[in-house]
C-alpha cells in the first residue's frame, strides 16, 4: 500500500508521444509519423529479404550446376537460376539507390520522412 502511493503518481506522468492518448473521442491511433516510421521499417525488411533470397537462389543455382554431371538440361536449368538471380540482384541495386540516391536529390526521402510536430 505505501509503495503504491509513492509510485501511482510516477507512473501517471510517462508518455508515449507515438500514440494518440483521445481513444474514445476518434482519434486515430495511425499517425502520419508512425506510418512513415512503418514503411520505412517494411522497406528496410524486404531489401534485407531481397538480398537474402538472392543469395540463396544463386547458391542453388550454383550448387545445382555443380551436380549437374554434365546434363545438359540441368546445366541449362542452373544457368537460369543464376540468371534470375543476377537479375534480382540487379532489381534490388537499383531499388537501392531510388531510395537512397535519387529520391533525396530531388527532395522526397521515404526513409527518413520529415517529422509533423509530433516528436
Amino acid at each position: 500500500m505505501l509503495i503504491k502511493n509513492y509510485t501511482t503518481p510516477l507512473l501517471s506522468q510517462i508518455t508515449n508521444k507515438a500514440i494518440s492518448t483521445n481513444f474514445g473521442s476518434g482519434g486515430s491511433l495511425v499517425t502520419p509519423v508512425i506510418l512513415a516510421r512503418l514503411i520505412a521499417i517494411l522497406w528496410r525488411s524486404l531489401l534485407i529479404l531481397g538480398g537474402l533470397a538472392v543469395i540463396l537462389y544463386m547458391a542453388s543455382g550454383a550448387m545445382m550446376w555443380l551436380t549437374s554431371s554434365g546434363d545438359k538440361a540441368k546445366v541449362e536449368e542452373a544457368r537460369n537460376r543464376i540468371t534470375a538471380a543476377i537479375i534480382g540482384m540487379a532489381i534490388l541495386f537499383s531499388m537501392f539507390a531510388l531510395i537512397n540516391f535519387i529520391f533525396p536529390a530531388i527532395g522526397f526521402n521515404i526513409l527518413r520522412p520529415q517529422v509533423l510536430n509530433n516528436i
